[in-house]
């Protein structure tokens, strides 16, 4: 995992815009790897498809201020509050979709606290709805919005 930290973290120094990741183990299971964090603050990252990756507790804080579309595919974060987070600090993203984000804790996240959370520059939104809880609130606005509901 390191020579992919340190070629993420080089591109990463040279303008990257579309990146897409797939973490596989080495014996080929299906798992989590930990995401390197030089990802989290590519200023010129426009596109970021992840599938297969764990942002640790405490990752170092998202900086993405040029993010228009975000997919992500089995990614696991601590908390709720960590995909929020994560989130908010993607001020353009106009295209988001989630497909199997779990959480090790939901009580982290109160009403109060993300009472103003909305997604303002979402066009486009794809969200699975069976496998986590997404405040629908910050989507409200979105003009194509497809969700899966667990029944």
């Amino acid at each position: 995992m390191e020579t992919i930290t340190n070629w993420v973290k080089f591109v990463a120094q040279r303008g990257l815009q579309y990146l897409d990741l797939y973490a596989e183990l080495e014996d080929g299971a299906f798992g989590f790897t930990n995401l390197p964090i030089t990802i989290l603050s590519c200023s010129t990252l426009v596109v970021l498809n992840l599938l297969c990756f764990r942002l640790e507790e405490g990752f170092t804080p998202v900086a993405l201020p040029s993010l228009k579309t975000l997919h992500l595919d089995n990614i696991w974060f601590n908390k709720l509050r960590d995909f929020m987070l994560f989130l908010n600090e993607c001020p353009l993203l106009e295209d988001l979709t989630t497909f199997y984000v779990m959480y090790d804790s939901e009580e982290s996240l109160t009403c109060d606290e993300w009472k103003s959370f909305c997604l303002t520059n979402l066009t486009r939104a794809d969200i699975d709805c069976f496998h986590c809880h997404f405040p629908l609130k910050a989507i409200h606005n979105v003009p194509s919005l497809r969700l899966q509901i667990d029944q």
